[in-house]
């Protein structure tokens, strides 16, 4: 490809720029090779007596092709150790790159992931999901299990994405802050519903921040807290019982049930039941929209799904060397998801944002 040039002119002439019989008629004609070393299988870089040849894939002064480093950067992305990589690329594209290299490539994403950490964003995202996925980590000698904070949003025209990733501190108050302040600093200025896990500290930092945001509960994870308390031979008619509340038509229908579930059931498991009353304000979000929203608020299903991607990406890593090295790939991860996500829109969304404006609406009055 890199000679693509040369072959065309052989092509349309006719005639082969080596025979020496014909190079008075010929314009220009091959001088030899370039002493320029290029990062890829294709060779010396020909050159024409007339400095007249552009190369196509690789232009003049430069030595590496970038779609081959983005092909770097997609397989470490996968997990894939920095000499295996060297290995591929060389076997695969004749592209001598060492591991050093590769690894030198990837210390240059570090910044780009701090850009992108700090970039503008929208004003407004009608819903936004927090939740943490975990992995190991070499700290201070010691291998730890740190948390990777994951903020996933869907903004105004219904796509979703990737807000923030935050590694390694403990949850509280205060780190729950630092990065909800951040999102307001870098654009948002409304949220209607943030949904979340049971994050320590994380609902008293909503309410200072972002206090006309509602929160919603993972209903999910209140179930699986719910049933770890419940004798087996019970778990199916507790479980039976227990949807009657959060398939609920409304918020009063769902306080009905519920009485009605902690009759039945309170005097046995009291510590299942409490989990329901104590985060009702949080459970019962739900039961002022229509079922579409529903849908998408009533479990963290969405940014669960991300964070299993986040997985399957990291899974021939079991231990990160650093929480660089784990950012690293996350990011590398995250912008292979939000490529897929480009051209994806949650559906009915039309519908779901009208309602939402009409909420806003009657709230303002």
């Amino acid at each position: 490809m890199i000679k693509k040039g040369f072959f065309i002119y052989e092509k349309r002439t006719n005639k082969s720029c080596y025979w020496w019989n014909n190079r008075k008629i010929l314009e220009n004609y091959r001088n030899g090779f370039s002493k320029k070393n290029v990062n890829s299988q294709y060779g010396h870089i020909p050159r024409d007596r007339e400095a007249k040849f552009e190369p196509i894939i690789i232009k003049k002064y430069e030595r590496d092709i970038f779609e081959l480093v983005d092909m770097i950067f997609v397989l470490y992305s996968r997990g894939m150790p920095t000499r295996d990589v060297s290995d591929f690329m060389f076997s695969k594209y004749g592209v001598n790159y060492s591991p050093a290299q590769i690894s030198q490539l990837t210390n240059e994403i570090v910044e780009d992931v701090r850009l992108w950490q700090e970039r503008k964003l929208e004003t407004y995202y009608p819903i936004i999901y927090i939740d943490a996925v975990h992995f190991h980590v070499v700290d201070n000698n010691v291998v730890t299990k740190k948390a990777t904070y994951v903020i996933m949003g869907i903004n105004g025209d219904g796509q979703k994405e990737i807000l923030g990733l935050y590694i390694g501190e403990n949850e509280s108050a205060k780190f729950w802050m630092s990065v909800l302040n951040a999102l307001k600093n870098r654009g948002i200025s409304k949220i209607n519903i943030i949904c979340s896990d049971n994050l320590k500290g994380i609902q008293q930092s909503i309410e200072a921040v972002f206090p006309d945001s509602k929160q919603q509960r993972c209903i999910v994870h209140m179930i699986r807290n719910s049933v770890k308390y419940v004798n087996y031979k019970d778990m199916k008619e507790f479980c039976k019982d227990l949807k009657s509340v959060y398939q609920s038509n409304d918020v009063k229908n769902a306080m009905d049930n519920l009485d009605i579930f902690e009759d039945k059931w309170g005097k046995k498991y009291p510590t299942s039941i409490s989990i329901w009353r104590r985060n009702w304000s949080e459970i019962s979000t739900m039961f002022d929209y229509s079922p579409e929203i529903r849908t998408l608020i009533y479990t963290t299903n969405l940014i669960e799904n991300l964070n299993s991607v986040f997985r399957k990406y990291t899974k021939t890593k079991r231990v990160f060397p650093s929480d660089d090295s784990l950012l690293k790939i996350i990011f590398l991860a995250s912008q292979q998801i939000i490529k897929k996500w480009s051209n994806s829109r949650i559906r009915n969304w039309s519908s779901i944002l009208n309602e939402f404006k009409i909420i806003d609406f009657e709230n303002e009055e």
